[in-house]
């Protein structure tokens, strides 16, 4: 498994989504625009968890968060304070904004075409994913922590099929997470035709490679050390809620 992506540093914060979003004032107007609409697409779903959280049917929901994005993208996150912060709680607040104000006056239709794209998997993942216990804002943020986690995994998945293991990923997936029981390691390296001992140095660095790209996720939405580290503490907290 490719294992050569470098962590980012103090000065590479620079390059990230949102840092160029955070001095849009100071970069190339299309790189901010388009890093913002990377991260609008991105964490689209835990916008709209949220606001299915809060009693909206699919289809107003759907309504209300394609508006939010747009007004986003459009205004590119006018009335933001001069410190950024970190990308999951500006994007709640400014959702917060967005809800106590006229919304039905808000959007262009700028992200119609991505939205249809993505369209009606959202509702199905909300019934899988949202318990009812959990309010709006608990489902926001365990969406935003799950769609991290996701697209963390995704990566790992392409890696691994460029790599030609994807056998092997698909049969070591569920100890990502998990500890094997007994002789279960073993059993499956008898049957992918490998020494049980490969098959524990492959899991170990399977999961140190999940670790790393679960950060260089959580680096594109932030703007310095200090905000990844609490988005690390963050995710793990989160990922609790039940």
């Amino acid at each position: 498994m490719p294992t050569n992506t470098t962590l980012p540093s103090h000065d590479r914060f620079a390059a990230t989504r949102w840092s160029l979003v955070a001095t849009a004032s100071s970069v190339d107007d299309a790189s901010a625009r388009r890093a913002l609409i990377e991260l609008c697409l991105r964490y689209w779903y835990p916008v709209y968890a949220y606001v299915r959280g809060c009693g909206h049917d699919a289809a107003l929901a759907g309504e209300i968060v394609r508006a939010f994005f747009e007004q986003l993208v459009r205004t590119r996150m006018a009335g933001r304070s001069r410190e950024f912060g970190r990308f999951r709680q500006h994007l709640l607040q400014m959702l917060h904004q967005f809800l106590a104000s006229d919304w039905r006056s808000s959007g262009d239709g700028a992200l119609v075409a991505e939205f249809e794209q993505m369209g009606g998997e959202f509702e199905c993942r909300y019934q899988t994913e949202v318990q009812s216990a959990l309010g709006p804002e608990q489902a926001y943020q365990r969406s935003y922590a799950l769609q991290v986690l996701n697209t963390a995994l995704d990566r790992l998945r392409i890696e691994a099929q460029q790599a030609g293991r994807l056998d092997m990923f698909d049969a070591l997936l569920p100890f990502l997470s998990e500890e094997p029981i007994p002789g279960q390691l073993a059993h499956l390296a008898q049957r992918l035709d490998l020494a049980p001992l490969a098959l524990v140095i492959s899991l170990k660095r399977l999961r140190q490679r999940f670790r790393e790209l679960v950060q260089l996720e959580l680096s594109q939405t932030v703007t310095n050390a200090a905000d990844l580290e609490q988005e690390r503490a963050a995710l793990a907290q989160v990922l609790a809620l039940r």
